[in-house]
């Protein structure tokens, strides 16, 4: 699902300000890497040799369960594992609202996303979406808690932050909103 070239590329830029790395206890230890932009879970057993290398010259080692830092281009600092789980916990955590599918009408920079059932639209900006691969299907994600989009397979995970015009939005966005939800963008089925 995740394009290792792409992520590279993605943690070598996040680094300059810190991206976030947490890996979980286990049999089966998943690894997260965050950035206010996107929350990657994958499991450590299918992480791509290249994302490792690039964590290891960022580090100097290999993560190893209970790790939680704040990796730099030139290093980690540990941070403490409770911030981080929290704020993995409030990311993950949600009700699936509704199943979306991408449309083929941009706001913007942002690609937009329709609910087949509601109409909802959602957007996300688009440098997350890279992380997929270009033969996993991007087409379809799912939004989380109203506020973030997710794509998974078997045990990988990429949430991004999404949006929706609501009440607090410009009466101009909200007109707009209003009518690209009144329709149905997408004739594919």
């Amino acid at each position: 699902m995740i394009d290792e070239k792409k992520l590279v590329k993605a943690l070598k830029s996040a680094a300059k300000a810190g991206y976030n790395l947490f890996v979980t206890e286990g049999k089966a230890p998943l690894l997260y890497l965050f950035t206010p932009d996107w929350l990657l879970r994958l499991p450590m057993r299918e992480l791509p040799r290249a994302v490792l290398a690039l964590i290891v010259e960022h580090t100097g080692r290999i993560p190893e369960p209970g790790d939680c830092s704040a990796v730099y281009a030139d290093g980690e600092q540990a941070i403490l594992p409770e911030p981080a789980q929290e704020e993995i916990a409030r990311r993950e955590t949600g009700d699936v609202l509704d199943p979306v599918r991408c449309v083929p009408l941009r706001w913007g920079p942002r690609v937009l996303y329709q609910s087949a059932g509601s109409l909802r639209v959602w957007s996300v900006m688009p440098g997350a979406l890279t992380l997929i691969a270009e033969d996993a299907e991007r087409k379809f994600a799912e939004i989380l808690g109203g506020d973030r989009m997710l794509w998974r397979s078997d045990d990988t995970e990429l949430i991004v932050p999404c949006y929706r015009a609501d009440e607090t939005a410009p009466d101009g966005v909200r007109a707009i909103w209003a009518a690209l939800e009144s329709v149905k963008l997408s004739n594919e089925e």
